[in-house]
Protein backbone atom coordinates (compact mmCIF):
# COMPACT_ATOMS: atom_id res chain seq x y z
CA UNK A 1 0.00 0.00 0.00
CA UNK A 2 3.04 2.44 0.30
CA UNK A 3 4.21 2.02 -2.83
CA UNK A 4 3.48 0.75 -6.10
CA UNK A 5 5.26 -0.96 -9.41
CA UNK A 6 4.47 -0.64 -13.15
CA UNK A 7 2.40 -4.17 -12.64
CA UNK A 8 0.55 -2.59 -9.90
CA UNK A 9 -0.54 0.77 -9.93
CA UNK A 10 -2.73 1.84 -6.83
CA UNK A 11 -6.74 1.32 -6.48
CA UNK A 12 -8.48 4.70 -5.59
CA UNK A 13 -11.54 4.95 -4.60
CA UNK A 14 -13.04 8.09 -5.17
CA UNK A 15 -15.45 10.49 -3.08
CA UNK A 16 -17.10 13.05 -4.14
CA UNK A 17 -16.37 12.69 -7.72
CA UNK A 18 -19.24 13.96 -9.08
CA UNK A 19 -20.54 14.88 -12.81
CA UNK A 20 -19.31 18.28 -12.64
CA UNK A 21 -16.67 20.72 -10.51
CA UNK A 22 -12.84 20.52 -9.65
CA UNK A 23 -12.74 16.72 -9.50
CA UNK A 24 -15.03 15.80 -12.37
CA UNK A 25 -13.42 18.23 -14.46
CA UNK A 26 -9.43 18.52 -13.47
CA UNK A 27 -8.75 16.06 -10.87
CA UNK A 28 -9.94 12.83 -12.67
CA UNK A 29 -9.04 13.81 -15.92
CA UNK A 30 -5.56 14.12 -14.68
CA UNK A 31 -5.30 10.84 -13.00
CA UNK A 32 -6.79 8.92 -16.05
CA UNK A 33 -4.12 9.40 -18.89
CA UNK A 34 -2.38 5.88 -20.50
CA UNK A 35 0.68 7.41 -18.46
CA UNK A 36 -0.54 7.70 -15.13
CA UNK A 37 -2.42 4.38 -15.10
CA UNK A 38 0.73 2.11 -14.28
CA UNK A 39 0.76 4.30 -11.38
CA UNK A 40 -3.23 4.87 -9.93
CA UNK A 41 -5.99 2.89 -11.01
CA UNK A 42 -9.43 4.24 -10.05
CA UNK A 43 -11.60 1.36 -9.17
CA UNK A 44 -14.67 3.00 -7.73
CA UNK A 45 -16.77 5.99 -6.57
CA UNK A 46 -18.98 7.63 -4.16
CA UNK A 47 -21.16 10.37 -4.30
CA UNK A 48 -23.90 11.46 -1.88
CA UNK A 49 -26.53 10.09 -4.55
CA UNK A 50 -26.84 6.59 -5.59
CA UNK A 51 -27.96 8.50 -9.39
CA UNK A 52 -25.30 10.68 -9.72
CA UNK A 53 -22.80 8.14 -8.24
CA UNK A 54 -23.63 5.66 -11.07
CA UNK A 55 -23.26 8.36 -13.58
CA UNK A 56 -19.94 9.37 -12.39
CA UNK A 57 -18.79 5.16 -12.29
CA UNK A 58 -20.19 4.95 -15.93
CA UNK A 59 -17.88 8.30 -16.72
CA UNK A 60 -14.71 6.78 -15.36
CA UNK A 61 -15.43 3.45 -17.06
CA UNK A 62 -15.51 4.95 -20.45
CA UNK A 63 -11.69 6.14 -19.72
CA UNK A 64 -10.66 3.63 -18.15
CA UNK A 65 -12.38 0.87 -19.99
CA UNK A 66 -12.94 -1.47 -16.89
CA UNK A 67 -16.13 -1.70 -14.54
CA UNK A 68 -15.58 1.00 -11.38
CA UNK A 69 -18.10 0.53 -8.69
CA UNK A 70 -20.73 3.20 -7.48
CA UNK A 71 -21.56 3.56 -4.21
CA UNK A 72 -23.10 6.28 -2.01
CA UNK A 73 -22.68 5.27 1.12
CA UNK A 74 -18.92 7.09 2.54
CA UNK A 75 -18.95 3.73 4.91
CA UNK A 76 -18.53 0.97 1.63
CA UNK A 77 -16.05 2.49 -0.37
CA UNK A 78 -13.53 3.07 2.63
CA UNK A 79 -14.18 -0.66 3.58
CA UNK A 80 -13.71 -2.21 0.58
CA UNK A 81 -10.91 -4.43 -0.01
CA UNK A 82 -10.05 -3.39 -3.72
CA UNK A 83 -9.33 0.12 -2.45
CA UNK A 84 -5.66 0.70 -1.55
CA UNK A 85 -6.36 4.65 -1.49
CA UNK A 86 -9.52 7.22 -0.87
CA UNK A 87 -8.88 10.45 -2.74
CA UNK A 88 -11.70 13.22 -1.12
CA UNK A 89 -12.63 15.76 -2.81
CA UNK A 90 -15.55 16.99 -1.18
CA UNK A 91 -16.41 20.70 -0.07
CA UNK A 92 -14.13 21.87 2.64
CA UNK A 93 -16.67 21.70 5.77
CA UNK A 94 -17.42 18.38 5.24
CA UNK A 95 -13.13 17.53 4.96
CA UNK A 96 -13.16 16.64 8.10
CA UNK A 97 -16.22 13.74 8.19
CA UNK A 98 -15.33 12.27 5.12
CA UNK A 99 -11.58 11.71 5.79
CA UNK A 100 -11.30 10.62 9.47
CA UNK A 101 -13.45 7.12 8.52
CA UNK A 102 -10.76 6.63 5.74
CA UNK A 103 -7.61 7.03 8.28
CA UNK A 104 -9.75 5.11 10.86
CA UNK A 105 -9.86 2.08 8.30
CA UNK A 106 -6.65 2.25 8.15
CA UNK A 107 -6.37 3.32 4.26
CA UNK A 108 -3.87 6.04 2.56
CA UNK A 109 -5.67 9.01 1.35
CA UNK A 110 -6.10 12.04 -0.60
CA UNK A 111 -7.60 15.49 0.56
CA UNK A 112 -7.98 18.11 -1.25
CA UNK A 113 -6.78 21.86 -0.11
CA UNK A 114 -7.62 23.48 1.95
CA UNK A 115 -8.44 20.66 4.49
CA UNK A 116 -10.96 22.02 5.72
CA UNK A 117 -9.73 24.80 8.29
CA UNK A 118 -6.70 24.99 10.74
CA UNK A 119 -8.39 22.65 13.15
CA UNK A 120 -9.28 20.55 11.07
CA UNK A 121 -6.01 20.03 9.36
CA UNK A 122 -4.35 19.13 12.64
CA UNK A 123 -7.10 16.91 13.89
CA UNK A 124 -6.12 14.52 10.47
CA UNK A 125 -3.08 14.96 10.68
CA UNK A 126 -2.80 13.58 14.25
CA UNK A 127 -4.77 10.90 13.28
CA UNK A 128 -3.09 10.17 10.52
CA UNK A 129 0.16 10.01 12.81
CA UNK A 130 -1.34 7.90 14.74
CA UNK A 131 -1.59 5.03 12.26
CA UNK A 132 1.07 5.52 10.62
CA UNK A 133 -0.42 6.18 7.18
CA UNK A 134 0.97 7.98 4.17
CA UNK A 135 -0.99 11.50 2.77
CA UNK A 136 -1.06 13.55 -0.21
CA UNK A 137 -2.80 17.19 -0.52
CA UNK A 138 -4.25 18.55 -3.36
CA UNK A 139 -1.18 21.30 -2.56
CA UNK A 140 0.13 20.18 -6.12
CA UNK A 141 1.72 24.02 -7.59
CA UNK A 142 5.03 22.52 -5.34
CA UNK A 143 5.03 20.06 -8.67
CA UNK A 144 5.01 22.67 -11.19
CA UNK A 145 7.34 22.58 -14.02
CA UNK A 146 8.21 26.92 -13.03
CA UNK A 147 8.57 25.46 -9.47
CA UNK A 148 11.35 23.07 -10.99
CA UNK A 149 13.13 25.27 -13.05
CA UNK A 150 13.20 28.19 -10.06
CA UNK A 151 14.49 25.82 -7.86
CA UNK A 152 17.31 24.45 -10.42
CA UNK A 153 17.94 28.50 -10.42
CA UNK A 154 18.70 28.80 -7.32
CA UNK A 155 20.71 26.17 -6.55
CA UNK A 156 22.87 26.94 -9.22
CA UNK A 157 23.74 30.52 -7.36
CA UNK A 158 22.92 32.52 -10.72
CA UNK A 159 21.10 35.44 -8.37
CA UNK A 160 24.22 35.17 -5.41
CA UNK A 161 22.46 36.04 -2.21
CA UNK A 162 18.58 36.02 -2.13
CA UNK A 163 17.47 39.76 -0.58
CA UNK A 164 13.58 40.08 -0.98
CA UNK A 165 10.78 38.63 -2.79
CA UNK A 166 7.63 40.77 -3.75
CA UNK A 167 4.41 39.41 -4.93
CA UNK A 168 1.08 41.18 -6.45
CA UNK A 169 -1.82 38.89 -7.69
CA UNK A 170 -5.12 39.49 -8.79
CA UNK A 171 -8.28 37.22 -8.35
CA UNK A 172 -11.22 39.21 -10.80
CA UNK A 173 -14.34 40.01 -10.36
CA UNK A 174 -15.47 37.54 -13.16
CA UNK A 175 -14.94 34.50 -10.71
CA UNK A 176 -18.26 35.15 -8.77
CA UNK A 177 -17.67 33.48 -5.54
CA UNK A 178 -16.03 36.26 -3.50
CA UNK A 179 -16.53 40.13 -4.11
CA UNK A 180 -18.32 42.12 -5.29
CA UNK A 181 -20.82 39.56 -6.58
CA UNK A 182 -20.63 35.68 -6.05
CA UNK A 183 -22.57 32.73 -7.16
CA UNK A 184 -25.23 32.05 -3.81
CA UNK A 185 -25.30 28.53 -3.75
CA UNK A 186 -21.81 27.50 -2.89
CA UNK A 187 -21.27 29.90 -0.28
CA UNK A 188 -17.60 30.47 -0.74
CA UNK A 189 -18.25 34.25 0.09
CA UNK A 190 -18.88 32.93 3.97
CA UNK A 191 -15.99 32.61 6.22
CA UNK A 192 -17.21 29.79 7.70
CA UNK A 193 -17.19 27.06 4.42
CA UNK A 194 -13.50 27.60 4.64
CA UNK A 195 -12.96 28.40 0.60
CA UNK A 196 -11.57 32.25 1.24
CA UNK A 197 -9.20 34.18 -0.61
CA UNK A 198 -6.90 33.56 2.16
CA UNK A 199 -6.93 30.21 2.17
CA UNK A 200 -7.56 29.26 -1.35
CA UNK A 201 -5.62 32.02 -3.21
CA UNK A 202 -2.81 32.46 -1.15
CA UNK A 203 -2.79 29.17 0.33
CA UNK A 204 -0.98 27.88 -2.77
CA UNK A 205 0.80 30.82 -3.76
CA UNK A 206 2.32 30.63 -0.02
CA UNK A 207 2.96 27.03 -0.09
CA UNK A 208 4.81 27.53 -3.15
CA UNK A 209 6.76 30.53 -1.87
CA UNK A 210 7.91 28.49 1.28
CA UNK A 211 8.52 25.58 -0.39
CA UNK A 212 11.04 27.28 -2.78
CA UNK A 213 12.40 30.03 -0.34
CA UNK A 214 11.91 28.96 3.06
CA UNK A 215 9.61 29.59 6.17
CA UNK A 216 8.77 32.84 7.52
CA UNK A 217 10.08 34.07 10.45
CA UNK A 218 7.55 36.64 11.19
CA UNK A 219 4.73 37.98 9.27
CA UNK A 220 2.53 41.15 9.71
CA UNK A 221 -0.65 41.93 7.94
CA UNK A 222 -3.06 44.98 6.96
CA UNK A 223 -6.05 43.83 5.08
CA UNK A 224 -9.31 46.61 3.92
CA UNK A 225 -12.87 45.30 2.50
CA UNK A 226 -13.63 47.56 -0.41
CA UNK A 227 -16.85 45.88 -0.81
CA UNK A 228 -18.94 45.82 2.51
CA UNK A 229 -21.67 44.35 0.52
CA UNK A 230 -22.23 41.67 -1.63
CA UNK A 231 -24.28 40.99 -4.10
CA UNK A 232 -25.50 37.36 -4.92
CA UNK A 233 -26.21 35.75 -7.73
CA UNK A 234 -28.29 32.77 -9.40
CA UNK A 235 -26.73 29.71 -10.68
CA UNK A 236 -26.86 31.09 -14.17
CA UNK A 237 -25.38 34.09 -12.84
CA UNK A 238 -27.87 37.03 -12.59
CA UNK A 239 -28.23 38.93 -9.77
CA UNK A 240 -31.11 37.27 -7.15
CA UNK A 241 -32.25 40.37 -4.93
CA UNK A 242 -29.98 39.30 -2.46
CA UNK A 243 -27.01 41.00 -0.85
CA UNK A 244 -24.88 39.83 2.02
CA UNK A 245 -22.48 41.59 4.09
CA UNK A 246 -18.70 40.78 3.42
CA UNK A 247 -17.00 38.40 5.94
CA UNK A 248 -13.76 38.34 4.53
CA UNK A 249 -11.41 41.03 3.43
CA UNK A 250 -11.49 41.59 -0.39
CA UNK A 251 -7.71 43.26 0.19
CA UNK A 252 -4.33 41.87 1.71
CA UNK A 253 -0.96 43.51 2.22
CA UNK A 254 1.40 41.13 3.84
CA UNK A 255 4.98 41.86 4.88
CA UNK A 256 7.38 38.94 6.47
CA UNK A 257 11.04 38.08 6.81
CA UNK A 258 12.16 34.50 5.91
CA UNK A 259 14.13 32.60 8.27
CA UNK A 260 16.52 33.14 5.92
CA UNK A 261 16.57 36.62 6.23
CA UNK A 262 14.87 37.55 2.84
CA UNK A 263 12.77 40.21 3.05
CA UNK A 264 8.53 39.37 1.73
CA UNK A 265 5.89 41.81 0.76
CA UNK A 266 2.55 40.18 -1.53
CA UNK A 267 -0.08 42.21 -2.09
CA UNK A 268 -3.53 40.29 -2.97
CA UNK A 269 -6.17 41.57 -4.21
CA UNK A 270 -10.24 40.38 -5.25
CA UNK A 271 -12.85 41.32 -7.36
CA UNK A 272 -11.30 43.59 -9.91
CA UNK A 273 -12.82 43.64 -13.67
CA UNK A 274 -10.06 41.90 -15.50
CA UNK A 275 -9.09 44.82 -18.24
CA UNK A 276 -5.87 45.12 -20.33
CA UNK A 277 -2.72 46.03 -18.79
CA UNK A 278 -4.10 44.88 -15.39
CA UNK A 279 -1.85 43.01 -13.73
CA UNK A 280 -2.86 39.80 -12.75
CA UNK A 281 0.06 38.02 -11.09
CA UNK A 282 3.94 39.16 -10.49
CA UNK A 283 6.47 37.08 -8.45
CA UNK A 284 9.92 38.76 -8.41
CA UNK A 285 12.39 37.18 -6.68
CA UNK A 286 15.86 39.37 -6.19
CA UNK A 287 19.27 38.55 -5.35
CA UNK A 288 22.00 40.40 -4.93
CA UNK A 289 23.43 39.14 -8.43
CA UNK A 290 20.24 38.33 -10.60
CA UNK A 291 16.61 38.36 -10.32
CA UNK A 292 13.91 35.99 -11.58
CA UNK A 293 10.66 37.17 -12.62
CA UNK A 294 7.27 35.16 -13.09
CA UNK A 295 3.92 36.55 -15.10
CA UNK A 296 1.40 35.98 -16.04
CA UNK A 297 -1.79 38.47 -17.45
CA UNK A 298 -4.46 36.00 -18.29
CA UNK A 299 -7.48 35.74 -16.34
CA UNK A 300 -7.36 34.15 -13.16
CA UNK A 301 -4.13 33.08 -13.58
CA UNK A 302 -2.80 34.03 -10.32
CA UNK A 303 -4.00 30.65 -9.39
CA UNK A 304 -0.46 29.11 -9.57
CA UNK A 305 -2.01 25.69 -9.01
CA UNK A 306 -3.60 25.81 -11.83
CA UNK A 307 -2.31 28.38 -14.34
CA UNK A 308 2.19 27.66 -15.09
CA UNK A 309 3.09 31.70 -15.43
CA UNK A 310 5.96 32.60 -17.57
CA UNK A 311 9.56 32.86 -16.03
CA UNK A 312 12.65 35.28 -16.60
CA UNK A 313 15.84 35.34 -15.50
CA UNK A 314 17.82 38.68 -15.53
CA UNK A 315 14.93 39.86 -18.20
CA UNK A 316 15.08 36.68 -20.78
CA UNK A 317 12.62 34.08 -21.30
CA UNK A 318 13.31 31.07 -19.48
CA UNK A 319 12.38 27.53 -21.96
CA UNK A 320 9.95 25.60 -19.37
CA UNK A 321 9.64 22.81 -22.39
CA UNK A 322 6.92 21.55 -24.27
CA UNK A 323 3.62 19.48 -23.30
CA UNK A 324 1.55 19.54 -20.66
CA UNK A 325 1.78 22.64 -18.13
CA UNK A 326 -0.39 23.64 -15.21
CA UNK A 327 -2.52 21.28 -13.79
CA UNK A 328 -2.17 19.05 -16.53
CA UNK A 329 1.17 18.18 -15.31
CA UNK A 330 1.47 18.71 -11.66
CA UNK A 331 -1.33 16.80 -10.44
CA UNK A 332 0.34 13.76 -12.45
CA UNK A 333 3.72 14.63 -11.32
CA UNK A 334 2.34 15.09 -7.53
CA UNK A 335 0.06 11.77 -7.65
CA UNK A 336 3.12 9.67 -9.80
CA UNK A 337 5.75 10.90 -6.80
CA UNK A 338 3.85 9.62 -4.20
CA UNK A 339 3.02 6.38 -6.14
CA UNK A 340 6.60 5.73 -6.67
CA UNK A 341 7.06 6.06 -2.73
CA UNK A 342 9.13 9.63 -3.55
CA UNK A 343 9.54 13.40 -1.98
CA UNK A 344 8.36 16.95 -2.87
CA UNK A 345 4.43 16.21 -3.10
CA UNK A 346 2.59 17.76 -0.11
CA UNK A 347 1.62 15.81 2.76
CA UNK A 348 -1.12 16.48 5.55
CA UNK A 349 1.52 17.59 7.65
CA UNK A 350 2.50 20.51 5.14
CA UNK A 351 -1.42 21.11 5.50
CA UNK A 352 -1.09 22.24 8.80
CA UNK A 353 2.17 24.13 8.32
CA UNK A 354 0.70 26.49 5.95
CA UNK A 355 -2.25 26.52 8.14
CA UNK A 356 -0.33 28.19 10.79
CA UNK A 357 0.79 30.90 8.44
CA UNK A 358 -2.59 31.56 7.76
CA UNK A 359 -3.42 31.29 11.10
CA UNK A 360 -0.58 33.77 12.23
CA UNK A 361 -1.75 36.07 9.24
CA UNK A 362 -5.13 36.45 10.44
CA UNK A 363 -3.92 37.50 13.78
CA UNK A 364 -1.91 39.71 13.05
CA UNK A 365 -4.84 41.09 10.94
CA UNK A 366 -7.11 41.18 14.03
CA UNK A 367 -4.31 43.03 16.26
CA UNK A 368 -4.17 45.67 13.56
CA UNK A 369 -1.04 47.16 14.54
CA UNK A 370 -1.20 49.99 11.71
CA UNK A 371 0.04 53.43 11.75
CA UNK A 372 -2.06 55.61 10.95
CA UNK A 373 -1.51 59.60 9.92
CA UNK A 374 -4.80 60.63 11.17
CA UNK A 375 -4.71 61.55 14.79
CA UNK A 376 -6.40 59.00 17.06
CA UNK A 377 -6.01 60.12 20.41
CA UNK A 378 -6.37 58.93 23.80
CA UNK A 379 -8.06 60.51 26.63
CA UNK A 380 -5.12 62.50 28.47
CA UNK A 381 -4.19 63.90 24.45
CA UNK A 382 -7.07 65.29 23.78
CA UNK A 383 -7.42 67.09 27.03
CA UNK A 384 -3.77 68.08 26.29
CA UNK A 385 -5.01 69.55 23.33
CA UNK A 386 -8.36 71.18 24.83
CA UNK A 387 -6.60 73.16 27.62
CA UNK A 388 -3.35 74.19 25.29
CA UNK A 389 -6.14 75.36 23.40
CA UNK A 390 -7.71 77.02 26.14
CA UNK A 391 -4.23 78.85 26.66
CA UNK A 392 -4.36 77.02 30.01
CA UNK A 393 -0.47 76.51 30.17
CA UNK A 394 -0.66 75.72 34.05
CA UNK A 395 -2.96 72.62 33.25
CA UNK A 396 -0.38 71.67 30.22
CA UNK A 397 2.17 70.38 32.90
CA UNK A 398 -0.27 68.41 34.22
CA UNK A 399 -1.63 67.10 31.42
CA UNK A 400 1.79 65.95 30.11
CA UNK A 401 2.67 63.71 33.44
CA UNK A 402 -1.15 62.30 32.66
CA UNK A 403 -0.26 61.21 29.49
CA UNK A 404 2.99 59.57 30.45
CA UNK A 405 0.89 57.21 32.97
CA UNK A 406 -2.07 56.87 31.36
CA UNK A 407 -0.01 56.21 27.60
CA UNK A 408 2.19 53.47 29.97
CA UNK A 409 -1.09 51.53 31.07
CA UNK A 410 -2.67 51.65 27.51
CA UNK A 411 0.27 49.78 25.92
CA UNK A 412 1.03 47.02 28.24
CA UNK A 413 -2.88 46.39 28.53
CA UNK A 414 -4.09 47.00 24.95
CA UNK A 415 -1.52 47.51 23.08
CA UNK A 416 -3.04 50.41 21.57
CA UNK A 417 -1.65 53.67 20.15
CA UNK A 418 -1.73 57.08 20.30
CA UNK A 419 0.40 59.47 18.09
CA UNK A 420 1.17 62.12 20.62
CA UNK A 421 1.90 59.18 23.47
CA UNK A 422 4.61 58.00 21.15
CA UNK A 423 6.14 61.23 21.45
CA UNK A 424 5.46 61.67 25.09
CA UNK A 425 6.01 58.45 27.11
CA UNK A 426 9.89 58.00 26.72
CA UNK A 427 10.71 61.40 28.53
CA UNK A 428 8.17 61.34 30.94
CA UNK A 429 7.68 57.83 31.59
CA UNK A 430 9.94 57.77 34.83
CA UNK A 431 8.90 61.81 35.67
CA UNK A 432 6.71 62.81 38.54
CA UNK A 433 4.75 59.16 38.88
CA UNK A 434 4.22 59.98 42.28
CA UNK A 435 2.80 63.43 41.56
CA UNK A 436 -1.14 63.63 42.75
CA UNK A 437 -3.21 65.27 40.18
CA UNK A 438 -6.60 67.13 40.84
CA UNK A 439 -9.35 64.53 38.97
CA UNK A 440 -10.76 68.54 37.02
CA UNK A 441 -7.08 68.13 34.97
CA UNK A 442 -8.31 65.17 33.56
CA UNK A 443 -11.59 63.18 33.09
CA UNK A 444 -9.61 60.01 34.01
CA UNK A 445 -11.72 59.99 37.63
CA UNK A 446 -14.33 59.09 35.05
CA UNK A 447 -14.82 55.21 35.70
CA UNK A 448 -16.77 55.29 32.01
CA UNK A 449 -13.79 56.94 30.01
CA UNK A 450 -11.65 54.02 32.36
CA UNK A 451 -13.77 51.09 30.58
CA UNK A 452 -13.32 53.07 27.25
CA UNK A 453 -9.99 53.01 27.14
CA UNK A 454 -9.55 49.33 28.12
CA UNK A 455 -12.63 47.65 26.63
CA UNK A 456 -13.52 49.57 22.99
CA UNK A 457 -11.41 48.91 20.73
CA UNK A 458 -12.92 51.16 17.73
CA UNK A 459 -10.08 53.90 18.07
CA UNK A 460 -12.86 56.39 15.92
CA UNK A 461 -15.41 55.24 18.18
CA UNK A 462 -13.77 55.79 21.45
CA UNK A 463 -12.40 59.53 20.24
CA UNK A 464 -15.73 60.64 19.85
CA UNK A 465 -16.57 59.13 23.12
CA UNK A 466 -13.42 61.16 24.75
CA UNK A 467 -14.34 64.15 22.85
CA UNK A 468 -18.46 64.13 24.56
CA UNK A 469 -16.47 63.23 28.38
CA UNK A 470 -13.74 65.83 28.01
CA UNK A 471 -16.30 68.58 26.82
CA UNK A 472 -18.02 68.55 30.32
CA UNK A 473 -14.69 67.50 32.17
Amino acid sequence: MTSTTESKPIKVGFVGLSAKGWAATSLAPSLTTPDMRKHIDIVAVSTTSEESAKKSAENQEKQLGHPVKAYHDLSKIVNDPDVDLVAVSVQAPKHKDSVLPVIEAGKNFFIEWPVGNRQTAIEIAQAAREKGLRSIVGLQARQAKFVAKVREILESGKLGKLLSTSIIALSGKELNIWTPNAYEHNGYYKKDVCVTPLSIGMGHLLDTLTTLLGDFASVQTTTATVHPVITLLDPSGNPNGKTHPAEIPDHYTIAGILKSGVVVNIFYRIGYVHTPGRRQFLWEIDGEEGSLRLENNGPYTSFISVYEPDLYLNGEKVDLGEGPSGFSYSIPSAWKAFAEGKGGYATIEDAVKIHELLAAIEKSQELDNRFSYLPQLCVSCWHLIRVAYQHQAHAIFYSLVTTAIVSKLRYILVSAQCFLCELLVSPLNYVWLGFRFHSKICCMSNPQVVSLIFADRNTDKRNRLYLRYIANC
